[in-house]
């Protein structure tokens, strides 16, 4: 299955929110989400905000 990239790699920060909206790259309406960490970081949540297609 092919997944197309809609962020490229970013730093994060701990205990910190994450906002990524102007970082966002164009892409077509979206079903499915895959969620790499690199290296192997710990993620507590994931939210994604969008609206209907």
């Amino acid at each position: 299955m092919y997944w197309p990239a809609l962020l490229t790699a970013q730093p994060l920060q701990m205990d910190q929110q994450q906002h990524f909206r102007s970082e966002l790259l164009p892409h077509a309406a979206v079903t499915h989400v895959r969620f790499n960490i690199h290296p192997d970081g710990g993620v507590s949540r994931l939210r994604l905000l969008g609206r209907r297609a």
